[in-house]
């Protein structure tokens, strides 16, 4: 008879050495299902390799050579057909300003008159300054004449002047024609719309770029990161298809798991195909742009 708490288990002498069987099944069942954990492990963090390189070389690449959108709706102003030929419109505009404004420019008048033959015996110089102005149609005037000798009753105003001369300087002002508004006014008014009508055009046309350009910038941007993500995974299919294969080899998997997933290789080789296609194809639409200027392999 055992002194132990639990007599009983005595009754049976070989309870001992059957539960000492049962437990290294257990233990053996259990390295059974948990052996394969590892290699299981491995077969799955595998096909992240490519994402973590990829990841790893994103964060370590200057951030220089990125083609920034500010870049590119820049270069598109600046060297767009269409917005040059807005700002010569401008130009243009600008000249026509220029040419209604020469209207009020100053100008010279000069006279002269002698009598060689004849009855009388007159000579007559003058030489006036007039400068128009854009107040009610007025302008100011001066000038110098001088005139001496005989002349006829109707050219009272070649009368003789005293032996200096006469110097006139003065403002004219209109009562009523030409006075609220006149031609020269008008040509000015017409030129200096112009200049706000291509004023406008130029910043229309540059949103119209400025979006457009955005639009293509996002499409390469897609396009490009698009190729890039194929890659990864056809990176990935291959590298699964390597393991595949060596567990085929080895009798692990049958022959047709690699046969599926050589289709789905070449499912990611066309797919990339198309990603590459496609960003060739948007950098051709973009000439106008920085983007096309880009390496293929960005």
């Amino acid at each position: 008879m055992s002194s132990g708490f639990f007599p009983s288990l005595n009754l049976f002498p070989g309870s001992r050495q059957l539960i000492r069987a049962r437990s290294l099944r257990a233990l053996h069942v259990g390295l059974l299902v948990f052996t394969p954990l590892a290699p299981l492990k491995a077969e799955i963090e595998a096909p992240m390799q490519p994402f973590k390189v990829a990841e790893a070389q994103r964060k370590s690449a200057p951030s220089g050579g990125v083609l920034k959108l500010d870049t590119i709706i820049a270069a598109t102003l600046k060297n767009h057909p269409a917005l040059k030929g807005e700002r010569e419109e401008r130009v243009a505009a600008d000249a026509e300003v220029l040419s209604s404004q020469g209207a009020f420019d100053p100008s010279i008048k000069a006279e002269a008159l002698s009598f060689v033959t004849g009855g009388y015996s007159g000579q007559y110089g003058s030489m006036f300054v007039e400068k128009p102005l854009q107040l009610y149609g007025s302008k100011v005037f001066a000038g110098y004449r001088v005139g001496g000798g005989s002349f006829p009753i109707y050219d009272n105003y070649y009368q003789e002047t005293l032996s200096g001369g006469e110097t006139q300087f003065g403002f004219e002002v209109p009562l009523l024609r030409d006075g609220p508004i006149d031609k020269r006014r008008t040509e000015i008014g017409k030129s200096e719309s112009g200049q706000q009508i291509a004023d406008a055009l130029i910043e229309q046309k540059k949103i119209e770029l400025s979006r457009a350009a955005a639009l293509t910038y996002w499409d390469w941007t897609a396009a490009r990161n698009k190729v890039r993500v194929y890659r990864q995974l056809l990176a990935t299919a291959q590298e699964r298809d390597k393991q595949i294969a060596e567990r085929v080899k080895k009798g692990d998997l049958p022959d047709f798991d690699r046969v599926d997933n050589q289709r789905t290789v070449m499912q990611r080789q066309a797919q990339l195909l198309a990603a590459e296609r496609d960003r060739k194809s948007t950098r051709l639409n973009s000439s106008h742009t920085d983007i096309s200027r880009m390496p293929s392999s960005a």
